[in-house]
């Protein structure tokens, strides 16, 4: 009888200390999933901000407005002549070369 008794305390506390694992390493994961979340918001958030100041200093460039109008014509004139290929616009370049470094 006792043996019993003593059998049926240890499934119980396996039991339990199972569900408690359980619990636990569930909670964990669902944290890591809220972690990463953030991590994953915050590099974003960087990427963008180094895009937007190289396009505030291309902008701001002296020879944008005569690259943009060069970029144009060199479109205008591949598509006469039945090409799909454009020119590189400078912002794209300068966002581009700004995300590699």
């Amino acid at each position: 009888m006792r043996g019993e008794f003593y059998k049926e305390l240890k499934k119980k506390e396996e039991d339990e200390f199972k569900e408690h694992t359980e619990k636990r390493v569930l909670s964990i994961l669902e944290n890591t999933v809220k972690f990463e979340a953030a991590n994953f918001s915050a590099v974003n958030n960087k990427i963008l901000d180094k895009a937007l100041s190289a396009l505030e200093i291309a902008v701001k460039g002296p020879t944008v407005q005569e690259e943009s109008m060069q970029s144009a014509m060199s479109v205008l004139k591949n598509m006469g002549k039945g090409g799909a290929k454009g020119a590189s616009d400078p912002l794209s370049t300068a966002v581009i070369n700004a995300l590699r470094e």
